[in-house]
């Protein structure tokens, strides 16, 4: 049988040296409990926890941003259809009840399609305008 080190017998090594090996053990282990506890510290896995959030947060921002300037035609359509579909669902429950129009919501209620198409050429010409930057 052998130490810890595999050199010297057990039988040789002194109280001593044990009593030495086993302080140190517990010091690695104090070191070792010390960091897990800050580690695992309540405010320490907040911080991290947002510090992770916010990071992918920000990645998944730029990521999109990427993707709009780099699709801006299919990007606009998918926002026409949007505003269509918001449009016709505005008008399903206008005939339901009766709503006042004011003056500002009456052009998008009266003329979806008209609306739609100046969204589609407003998005073409920025998408010619961002192709060419």
């Amino acid at each position: 049988m052998t130490t810890r080190g595999g050199d010297t017998p057990a039988a040789e090594v002194s109280p001593v040296e044990i009593e030495r090996e086993i302080e140190r053990t517990r010091e690695r282990m104090g070191v070792h409990l010390d960091q897990l506890g800050q580690k695992l510290n309540p405010d320490h896995l907040k911080h991290h926890a947002k510090e992770v959030i916010s990071g992918k947060a920000r990645k998944t921002a730029t990521r999109l941003y990427e993707f709009v300037r780099g699709h801006p035609i299919p990007v606009t359509s998918a926002g026409v259809a949007a505003v269509l579909l918001a449009v016709r669902n505005r008008r399903r429950q206008a005939v339901a009840v009766t709503v006042r129009r004011h003056a500002s919501g009456g052009l998008a209620h009266d003329h979806p399609l008209a609306l739609a198409f100046v969204a589609g050429v407003v998005g073409v010409a920025l998408g010619i305008m961002s192709t060419d930057a």
